[in-house]
């Protein structure tokens, strides 16, 4: 058989003579490629930038670092589960165990839980108030913020509260519980600072949708997450979990759920109560920093501050402490920085020293540092505030 001619192959003396005129199939491309390239080259050159051009170049995108920071994982201190200072407890008998959303009672300890970092609203312990709430939500709010404040008191948003941790808490008898740190495991009344943790199959999955089946949960959080509270920061950032706080109640104001909806009966004030403990957040964290290089100053709020006074009674010592009360006019003048309740540590001035002239009102401060000679009064501790001693504002550390 004989093979099929092609057409791109020449087999005539008149053919051959042509095909030799024309450009080989292979030889074009290569000559159409080299084309493109140039006309590429020449246009790069066109659009470049010349150093007397004032048209900014535009760099490459890149997102800023404190974007790379939220976007990066979680670090090992924000793992979701016990750790640290830790102890199991049991539930007392429930429904008493469960005093609102926010306090627990143990069979271990005489003192409640007070979980740290929520605060729940207040639940009604007066009938009366129940009704007037119940009858006209409006003017029992116009009742309770008249007077002005952050106050706290009764709503039908507490009650919801303490039902999401009686439902939270239905099938669980034994809790784990986490304490802040070590040097502050008791609060104003005494009570226990904890995060309570416990796991999920333990919890209605109705409370936590899409929580992973035998993982730790931490109540604190839910509460936050589902509305029930804010993330209270009055008594410090969350040493361990700030970031996913931060993130729950995102979450939950996004959501509108709890506190967040539009038609909660609640406190109608977090905006400002939200500031107002951010100021006071921001100074504890100041403290914390310069602590770090200052380890001798003595945190009135941690556990064995009035042990350590003790120890030096007759030295100089710098303390940093809540503000309770200024008596200007006494004699002599006193300030009472807070340590536990109906136990404050006193700060004296005699005559001609003044306090009110060491250039802060105390007033008006959330926090503030004192320094002074450690002594005691009638068996009680106090501070001597003499002509060497200094004060300064929470939000001013000393240097």
């Amino acid at each position: 058989m004989t093979e099929p001619t092609r057409p791109d192959i020449a087999t005539t003396p008149k053919a051959r003579a042509h095909a030799a005129r024309r450009p080989n199939p292979l030889l074009r491309l290569i000559l159409l490629l080299g084309l493109c390239a140039s006309l590429s080259a020449c246009k790069a050159s066109k659009d470049a930038p010349t150093p007397e051009s004032t048209d900014p170049v535009e760099a490459p995108q890149t997102a800023p670092a404190e974007a790379v920071e939220k976007e990066a994982p979680r670090a090992p201190s924000e793992r979701m589960e016990p750790t640290g200072k830790i102890k199991e407890v049991q539930l007392r008998r429930k429904p008493g165990s469960i005093v609102d959303g926010d306090t627990l009672r143990v069979v271990e300890f005489n003192k409640s839980l007070r979980l740290i970092n929520i605060d729940t609203e207040e639940v009604f312990r007066d009938r009366d108030q129940k009704a007037k709430a119940a009858q006209s939500w409006k003017a029992y709010l116009a009742e309770q913020t008249g007077q002005g404040g952050h106050r706290t008191f009764a709503t039908p948003m507490g009650e919801k509260a303490l039902s999401f941790a009686r439902d939270f808490f239905r099938d669980v008898d034994t809790l784990t519980v986490e304490y802040q740190s070590p040097a502050h495991t008791r609060g104003f009344f005494d009570r226990h600072l904890v995060m309570v943790w416990v796991k999920s199959d333990r919890v209605p999955k109705k409370l936590v949708p899409g929580a992973p089946e035998g993982e730790w949960l931490n109540y604190n959080v839910e509460a936050v997450r589902a509305g029930m509270s804010p993330y209270f920061t009055k008594y410090g950032y969350s040493r361990r979990l700030h970031e996913t706080f931060s993130q729950a109640q995102r979450e939950a104001k996004q959501n509108q759920r709890g506190i967040w909806a539009k038609d909660a009966q609640a406190y109608p004030d977090y905006d400002g109560r939200i500031a107002w403990w951010k100021g006071m957040a921001d100074q504890i964290q100041q403290f914390r920093a310069y602590a770090k290089t200052h380890p001798e100053t003595i945190d009135l709020a941690a556990d064995a501050a009035f042990d350590t006074l003790n120890a030096k009674i007759g030295e100089r010592v710098v303390v940093f402490g809540e503000a309770r009360s200024f008596n200007r006019n006494s004699k002599p003048q006193r300030l009472y920085l807070n340590h536990r309740d109906q136990k404050d540590l006193k700060v004296v001035a005699f005559a001609p020293v003044d306090m009110s002239k060491a250039g802060i009102n105390p007033r008006r401060e959330h926090y503030i540092y004192v320094e002074g000679e450690v002594g005691t009064h009638r068996g009680d501790l106090e501070i001597k505030y003499d002509a060497k001693s200094w004060m300064r504002a929470g939000r001013n550390p000393p240097e």
